[in-house]
């Protein structure tokens, strides 16, 4: 992180600057933030690169609203400074993201804190424990789990007992559940389906155990792309997420409709609106588990409570056998005040965005589906394609904007083998078998690859992908630069603004690999190594691919050298 300009005249207040933006580029924010804090109070007065580099750390550690402050005091210190003014707009940006920006001034309701006293009471009749931790409201429809007191890292900051959990064996054996099973009903998505089932039940039940949690959850699930109207819709326009969505709302129905045939009592306890409402708040609910051995998806009140963030490795949450229960510890030491957060793992925004609600910006884990088809003309067709429904390569690959992800050398391979033009007997040779080294010494395969063989090749490989990319750009309604503009300049409802971060981070991912290709083929049509050795150092996302032309160019060049030496000496 670069610090702005950082020029003063005190000495020791130079060396205060710099211990700061140490411990900041180090990740040790909460450190920051002290040695921050305690310059600003010992001086007295406020210093904007002290202020900034805080609000830098504020904002790693999602305390928006200490940060925004600190940037607004720079602001106010020096009204013009371009940094000061981007990290601002970062900030709100972040802020929207989580949707402070529309209702961080919304009257929280009193209800909602009674409620979470009694829910409180409940947890603690269970026999879970959660004493270093309390929820809190941070404006309406916001609320998440901070630290009551110090946090050391390894403290358990939660534990629920198995009976405190509602898990899809216990749905299972319930009424409905066990009319499902014992019907061998199929289900499209069966642990979610019956594990809503029985939520749904419990709802319908006035002496339910599960009382409080059932109360304590979300009254809207309008974030949910499955319930978006027209107009929300309508910007997901030639992101293959628009059908996928669809898709999604017909199977709930289907499986609905399956449930309410064998089991025509539910049709009077849920509508189907009841159901896919229920499914939502299931599916952002569930953690999987392994109890007594088995697999078994759970939902569990209170940890279900903690909010997610990017990257995030706070916590660490799993099923204890030794303590026969759920357990969320701390992986870092936490302070008063601070917000506590899961992380879910390395997903793609369709993921998030599909089960939980929200968008992450600029998520480096977003994919694009690249298809992989035989051309209609191909002199090969039909080999080819018998070729491809043999080893079962899918219509289209899913890849993120890095050359480094796994399904990237997948891609090429079948690029490769799509654009090659020599005879058959040429084309089984250029297969080649990756293995993988096992533990033990052994060797399995891997995947078959179709590795950089040909520089001519490579061309048409690349310049087919660049056609697949543009063609993927021209099915949206909108441009990159469009959708930031947007976003940058418009006020935007919470779905409205998720929408364009989804769109945006997808084309994102198209517009690198056009780059990658127009990058690759000026180093192809040079076959100089001291530029592509440059790029191979310099493009960390593009690197891997760019040793493969690395291979290939430094193997075309000793071919033509032995060449010559032998042409050289035959005369």
């Amino acid at each position: 992180r670069r610090v702005h300009g950082i020029v003063n005249q005190d000495m020791e207040s130079e060396a205060v600057l710099l211990k700061a933006k140490t411990l900041l580029d180090a990740g040790k924010y909460k450190e920051t933030i002290k040695q921050c804090t305690d310059e600003i109070d010992g001086k007295g007065k406020k210093d904007k690169e002290i202020l900034f580099i805080r609000a830098r750390a504020f904002r790693c550690i999602n305390k928006l609203e200490e940060a925004l402050e600190d940037v607004k005091a720079c602001l106010v210190l020096d009204p013009g400074d371009s940094t000061f003014l981007e990290e601002q707009a970062q900030i709100i940006k972040q802020m929207a993201e989580r949707g402070a920006h529309s209702k961080s001034e919304e009257k929280i309701d009193d209800s909602e804190k009674t409620l979470y006293a009694d829910y409180r009471k409940w947890m603690e009749s269970l026999g879970s424990e959660f004493k270093k931790i309390e929820l809190k409201y941070f404006y309406a429809d916001y609320r998440g789990v901070v630290a009551s007191e110090e946090i050391n890292k390894g403290d358990t900051l939660v534990y629920v007992p198995k009976g405190g959990m509602i898990t899809l064996k216990m749905a299972r054996e319930a009424k409905i559940g066990k009319i499902l099973v014992d019907k061998k009903v199929s289900l499209i998505y069966p642990n979610n389906s019956v594990l809503s089932t029985f939520v749904i039940t419990e709802m319908k039940n006035p002496h339910t155990k599960w009382k409080f949690f059932l109360e304590s959850l979300p009254k809207s699930v309008s974030n949910f792309p499955i319930f978006f109207d027209e107009e929300e819709k309508n910007l997901l326009v030639g992101s293959p997420f628009a059908p996928q969505i669809q898709e999604l709302r017909d199977d709930m129905e289907k499986d609905y409709t399956r449930i309410c045939t064998a089991v025509p009592e539910f049709k009077k306890m849920a509508t189907l609106h009841d159901f896919m409402r229920t499914r939502a708040l299931v599916n952002s609910r569930i953690f999987g588990t392994k109890i007594d051995g088995e697999e078994n998806d759970s939902i569990v009140p209170l940890a279900d409570m903690f909010n997610y963030k990017y990257h995030s490795d706070m916590t660490h949450w799993t099923y204890s056998p030794e303590r026969q229960g759920f357990v969320v510890k701390s992986k870092e030491n936490i302070h008063v005040g601070e917000e506590i957060f899961v992380y879910y793992g390395n997903k793609p925004n369709s993921n998030f965005f599909q089960f939980y609600g929200f968008v992450i910006e600029k998520n480096d884990h977003d994919e694009v589906n690249i298809p992989v088809t035989v051309h209609p003309k191909d002199p090969f067709k039909e080999y080819k394609e018998d070729v491809m429904k043999k080893e079962k390569v899918p219509s289209y690959i899913k890849v993120s904007g890095s050359t480094e992800d796994k399904n990237f050398p997948n891609l090429m391979s079948c690029l490769r083998f799509l654009t090659f033009q020599g005879t058959l007997e040429a084309m089984n040779k250029i297969v080649v078998v990756i293995e993988n080294e096992k533990v033990d010494g052994t060797s399995e395969i891997a995947r078959k690859a179709i590795l950089p063989f040909s520089i001519e090749n490579e061309k048409m490989t690349l310049i087919l992908l660049k056609e697949l990319c543009v063609k993927n750009l021209e099915q949206y309604k909108t441009t990159f630069e469009e959708d930031m503009a947007r976003l940058d300049n418009e006020k935007l409802t919470y779905n409205q603004r998720n929408c364009l971060l989804f769109v945006s981070n997808e084309k994102r991912v198209l517009k690198f690999f056009i780059s990658l290709v127009e990058k690759a083929l000026l180093l192809l049509n040079t076959k100089a190594l001291p530029e592509l050795d440059a790029a191979i150092s310099s493009e960390n996302k593009m690197a891997s691919y760019f040793k493969s032309l690395r291979k290939l160019l430094s193997e075309k060049q000793i071919f033509f050298q032995t060449y010559q030496l032998l042409h050289t000496q035959c005369n």
